[in-house]
């Protein structure tokens, strides 16, 4: 199984603005895509990828979710050799 992890850019002075944008105002939304993939997977009418983990820090707000990797389809409607 492959595996696709999201987490937030690292603070840095390049990221900082986005980091703060997707930390303090967005945070909620992360929370729920985890309790979606938690709660409601099975009541979902499309196909969702398979959740194995997922955490938000209250004090950092960092935050990581582990699902399975989806295979994007390329354009033309062929796979990507890569993938």
């Amino acid at each position: 199984t492959k595996l696709f992890a999201k987490v937030p850019f690292a603070m840095t002075k390049e990221t900082k603005q986005d980091r703060l944008s997707s930390s303090v105002l967005k945070q909620p939304m992360d929370f729920c895509e985890i309790n979606t993939y938690r709660l409601a997977e099975t009541k979902l009418p499309t196909p969702t990828p398979k959740f194995y983990y997922g955490d938000i820090s209250n004090e950092t707000t960092n935050y990581i979710i582990i699902t399975e990797r989806v295979p994007f389809v390329g354009m033309g409607g062929r796979k990507k050799a890569h993938l």
